[in-house]
C-alpha cells in the first residue's frame, strides 16, 4: 500500500501514542460521514480517508506495543493482532442490527466509540505508571 510508508514515517516522527491517537480521532470523522453522505464521490473520499487513518491506528498500536512491552514484545504484537481480528469478526454482529435500524446510526455509533475509546485507552495509561 503506498500510504503505509508515509504513515510509518509520520509515526516515527510523532511517536506511536500520538500516531494512534491521530488515527483514532481522525478516523472517526470519515466513518461518521460515510453514514451521512449520499453522494458517491464524497463516500469514496470518506472511505479512503477512513482507510488512511486506520493505518495510523494499526501501525501506531504495533509500534506502541513493541516499544512499551517488556520481555516479550513479539507475543504482545500477536495479542494485539488477535484482538484486531476478533474485533473485525464481531463488528458485523454488533453493528448490523444498528445499521438495519438506521443507516446513519450504523456508522455514527462506531465513529463515536472510536472518538471516545481512543483517547481513554491511549491517555489514561502512561509508561512507568
Amino acid at each position: 500500500m503506498p500510504r503505509a510508508w508515509l504513515v510509518g514515517r509520520l509515526i516515527e516522527r510523532t511517536g506511536a501514542r500520538v500516531g494512534s491517537l491521530v488515527g483514532g480521532l481522525g478516523g472517526a470523522v470519515p466513518i461518521a460521514l460515510i453514514g451521512l453522505v449520499g453522494w458517491l464521490p464524497a463516500l469514496a473520499v470518506a472511505w479512503a480517508l477512513a482507510g488512511f487513518f486506520a493505518q495510523f491506528v494499526q501501525v501506531g498500536l504495533n509500534a506502541l506495543v513493541l516499544t512499551e512491552t517488556g520481555a516479550n514484545p513479539a507475543g504482545a504484537v500477536s495479542v494485539v493482532q488477535a484482538f484486531r481480528f476478533v474485533g473485525a469478526a464481531l463488528s458485523p454482529v454488533a453493528f448490523t442490527p444498528v445499521y438495519h435500524s438506521s443507516t446513519a446510526a450504523g456508522f455514527l455509533l462506531p465513529a463515536a466509540l472510536l472518538a471516545i475509546v481512543t483517547p481513554l485507552a491511549l491517555l489514561t495509561r502512561r509508561p512507568g505508571r
